[in-house]
């Protein structure tokens, strides 16, 4: 196991009972931008769902390892725990999927990634509307 600097964007989705669509607590926005250490690995995203009727966790989202990508590094994801940061669920655990970004050796500057991911349950892949896709911008310093 290798150390993971955290520099962490969660996005937390929210569901209600009953209800199949899961939406984002935040709007969308332009991509998130993120400063990472050489070669060291960095989470750079993560997400988590939990029902808002009873703040129990949701299916854990899995990273879509065909969609998702970096120019010049590579993805890997883990399961870890977080808090919820609203509403009457605030301060509950919820386990996420973080997402790990490795910069290739040497490479200095501005990498695009591409983090998509589907949540169990839920037919396709982010591109057929089974889950969703973001975009990261790194920094490699």
């Amino acid at each position: 196991m290798f150390p993971v600097n955290v520099s962490c964007h969660a996005k937390v989705l929210i569901a209600a009972s009953f209800i199949a669509a899961f939406s984002p607590i935040l709007p969308a926005q332009a991509a998130d931008v993120v400063d990472v250490r050489g070669s060291q690995p960095t989470v750079i995203y993560s997400m988590g769902i939990y029902y808002t009727n009873d703040c129990y966790a949701g299916p854990l989202p899995r990273l879509q390892k065909g969609y998702s990508r970096a120019q010049h590094g590579k993805l890997t994801s883990k399961v870890e725990t977080g808090t919820i940061s609203k509403g009457h669920c605030k301060g509950k655990p919820v386990k996420r999927t973080a997402v790990i970004y490795t910069a290739d050796k040497g490479f200095r500057g501005r990498d695009t990634v591409r983090i998509g991911y589907s949540i169990p349950g839920h037919a396709g892949a982010p591109s057929q509307g089974g889950g969703s896709s973001e975009i990261v911008i790194v920094n490699v310093k």
